[in-house]
């Protein structure tokens, strides 16, 4: 399918047609934004379900991971600033325990519905050598 919206968006993918005969989103698609976001990606029913890579254009952030019900749900959250947050999502927001990384130092986090719980050092040193005798 190939949809053009009164917004200015776009859908190019795979679609199905469900009772009423209308005609919804479902398989592999990809969705523009008029301001230049976009998503690539797996649809059901009309939303975002499974793997995808959602590019925000506003921003410069990019997230690549499983969409549920049309939300991030698990996966990589890429800054513009370099920074990254790897781990789950609740409503689209950060949730539960991850990892993140600022600039070359990495963290064990968890976080709460977006909030910052805890905020540790990850243990970064290589095995340590046998001393010889």
């Amino acid at each position: 399918g190939h949809d053009h919206y009164a917004n200015g968006d776009e859908y190019i993918g795979e679609v199905k047609v469900v009772r009423g005969g209308s005609v919804v989103k479902h398989g592999l698609g990809v969705y523009r934004f008029s301001r230049g976001s976009c998503y690539e990606g797996e649809w059901c029913d009309g939303v975002m379900q499974g793997w995808g890579r959602f590019v925000e254009a506003d921003v410069g952030d990019v997230f690549e991971g499983h969409w549920r019900a049309g939300k991030r749900f698990f996966g990589r959250y890429c800054f513009a600033n370099g920074d990254i947050y790897e781990g789950g999502f609740v409503d689209n927001l950060k949730h539960g325990r991850a990892v993140v990384w600022e600039g070359h130092e990495m963290y064990e986090v968890e976080f709460h519905r977006d909030e910052l719980v805890s905020k540790v050092p990850f243990a970064t040193q290589g095995p340590r050598k046998k001393s010889r005798r």
